[in-house]
């Protein structure tokens, strides 16, 4: 399956937290490093700074068949490989009931991160999605970190994963995020107004050991020059490789909205994207986060307002025109049922029915494999 955008569409790759979770009592276990060490094609593995996650690289991709091929090849892979070692893989961007402060990964740029996060850095244990798309140029990166800003709290609504932490209802649908932002180096991106003022930034944050280099810098959306990539790391873990794929594939649409300044219409908004202030872009991220998609997202410097899940579902037909290589039944079958539940929803479903934190690793250990859009 060829893409008909090839003068646009961009080359794209995922890198996916995944929990590692003890086969008898499905709490987490640190055994990130020994699992490495069993893998035949570790390169594609990566540890995290933390022993109970790896992390799952795809290759790099044209199309979403590609991705999901490939996802479940990875996966196939070290699930082979973990269970000798009695593992079982997760989702989620927190896990549900494991209370144990987190242990750093021994490799150097892990353990001097423990010394800059002190205590906080060990109650972070969260799990995330993240999406590099290929950029030609600082330019263009800086021209589509603006663009994507403003959609950022919906690609958090429709990812949301993570509801419980350490045994207990959060009242978030997204808690991750609200433990993330206990670090100074997570957020929004600033707006800037010039390659230039980016560089200066850059040169300034080195000077004075704020940032060492561009992986330092963990916005939601940051620009990646030495790679040529802009990576988006808003997004909770997803439960299953059908749900990474709808991740990005909303991504990519929106990409391709900013790239191709596509004008968006919708009834009872003059205007999108604005450039919000960026209390408002803040605020946003906070109510995707604490209601998912059924929050109130701020659309207008007037006080208007609008459900993310209903503007999710009108700004899907300018996502969907995005996917000329993609049949009708294709894209439904991506998008099918976006926004009416988040996947923290479904998890405070499943524990409402049973009453069981284990019940619901048990869910989230089977649905890993999920994928029944059918490429």
């Amino acid at each position: 399956m060829e893409t008909n955008n090839t003068d646009i569409f961009p080359s794209f790759a995922v890198e996916w937290e995944l929990q590692l979770l003890s086969s008898d009592d499905r709490c987490l276990v640190n055994k990130s490093m020994q699992l490495l060490d069993t893998l035949p094609h570790a390169g594609w593995y990566r540890p995290e700074f933390f022993q109970s996650s790896i992390e799952v690289h795809s290759s790099i991709c044209h199309n979403l068949s590609q991705l999901s091929d490939n996802l479940k090849k990875r996966l196939e892979e070290l699930r082979s490989s973990s269970k000798t070692l009695g593992i079982d893989l997760s989702g989620g961007g927190t896990h549900p009931f494991d209370q144990q402060l987190i242990e750093f990964t021994p490799l150097h740029r892990y353990m001097e991160m423990e010394k800059k996060a002190c205590y906080i850095g060990k109650l972070l244990s969260t799990f995330s999605f993240h999406i590099h798309v290929n950029v030609k140029s600082l330019e263009d990166s800086i021209y589509l970190l603006n663009g994507i800003t403003p959609y950022l709290p919906l690609l958090l609504a429709l990812s949301a994963n993570s509801p419980f932490y350490h045994g207990k209802r959060t009242g978030f649908q997204s808690f991750r995020t609200r433990l993330l932002s206990m670090d100074r180096s997570y957020g929004l991106p600033p707006r800037f107004k010039s390659v230039k003022q980016f560089r200066n930034f850059y040169l300034l944050a080195q000077k004075t050991h704020t940032f060492e280099n561009y992986k330092d810098i963990h916005w939601y959306l940051r620009p990646r020059p030495e790679i040529s990539t802009l990576e988006c790391r808003i997004m909770d873990s997803p439960t299953s490789i059908r749900e990474a794929v709808k991740l990005t594939a909303f991504f990519l649409g929106i990409y391709l909205i900013i790239k191709k300044d596509v004008a968006i219409e919708i009834e009872g908004i003059d205007t999108w994207p604005l450039n919000l202030p960026s209390w408002i872009n803040k605020e946003n991220i906070f109510r995707a986060s604490h209601y998912g998609p059924d929050a109130e997202m701020i659309v207008s410097e007037n006080g208007k307002m609008v459900k993310m899940k209903d503007f999710i579902k009108k700004l899907l037909p300018y996502i969907e025109e995005q996917f000329s290589d993609l049949s009708e039944e294709e894209l439904m079958d991506i998008f099918e049922g976006a926004a009416n539940q988040s996947p923290a929803d479904k998890q405070q479903d499943i524990f409402h029915n049973h009453h069981s934190f284990e019940e619901l690793s048990n869910y989230m250990v089977s649905h890993l494999m999920l994928n029944n859009i059918p490429f």
